[in-house]
């Protein structure tokens, strides 16, 4: 029987050696409680974090990727792009990347809530594992440049998770 929105977190672990996406501290950015160091991306920049994941041999179909993010903003929009790919044992590991649709998301009016943006792949989704399973990569980037990203601070994410549908 098949499973619909099954979790695979991505860590995000290898950040753009431009220091726009850096690995920073909750509370220099506002948090009181919450102590991590999480992915944080430069406020009006362009800056991205990258990580990967063995797709499971019971991957069958879909592919989401939801990246959960937090500002110490009230205000303001932040526009991010996820862009994917694949890799496997005999293939080039230096692969490139299929961006999607770009998306400007308004933060919550209460600093520090998390907000879920979704990504439904279009351009790459996961072949199904084998003995050496495909490897994918996400890669989130804060498109900070761009005029749809209003957003006044830097910006954290919490968390990135692909949803699969299993066989």
């Amino acid at each position: 029987m098949a499973t619909s929105n099954v979790p695979i977190p991505v860590p995000m672990v290898t950040p753009d050696s431009s220091g726009n996406g850096y690995p920073g501290l909750t509370t220099n950015n506002g948090f009181s409680n919450l102590r991590a160091i999480i992915p944080y991306f430069t406020k009006s920049a362009d800056g991205t974090w990258q990580g990967s994941f063995p797709v499971p041999s019971n991957y069958s179909s879909g592919g989401t990727v939801v990246v959960t993010a937090v500002a110490n903003a009230t205000s303001g929009a932040v526009r991010w792009i996820v862009l994917c790919g694949q890799t496997k044992n005999g293939s080039s590991a230096d692969l490139s990347l299929t961006a999607e649709t770009a998306q400007n998301v308004t933060v919550p009016g209460t600093a520090n809530q998390a907000f879920d943006t979704t990504f439904t792949l279009a351009g790459t989704t996961p072949s199904a594992g084998t003995a050496h399973p495909e490897v994918f990569v996400v890669q989130v980037e804060r498109n900070g440049s761009n005029g749809g990203d209003t957003l006044a601070v830097d910006c954290g994410v919490l968390a990135v998770t692909f949803l699969y549908t299993t066989s």
